[in-house]
């Protein structure tokens, strides 16, 4: 017998944007050409997560009578043998 609450709370936000740009001239008759690119991009991000927890461990006998309680894992391993 076993008891677990848990509790989460997540906040999250994003922005973006972005934007290109390209000019292209002809400078003469014999091919030249002059071409100006731009290039621009903006993001704002933004992220909140808390989880909480609330762990009970038990450890019954076959009869369902508590010998132990909010024991660690580690003595769980140790006191397990031994029933």
């Amino acid at each position: 017998m076993n008891t677990q609450k848990t509790k989460s709370i997540t906040y999250g936000s994003d922005k973006s944007a972005g934007a290109s740009l390209q000019l292209n001239r002809r400078l003469s008759q014999s091919g030249r050409n002059v071409t100006l690119r731009g290039e621009m991009s903006l993001k704002d991000s933004k992220s909140t997560s808390l989880s909480l927890q609330d762990v009970h461990l038990y450890l019954l006998d076959n009869h369902g009578t508590i010998l132990a309680k909010d024991i660690q894992v580690a003595e769980l391993k140790q006191m397990l043998p031994l029933l």
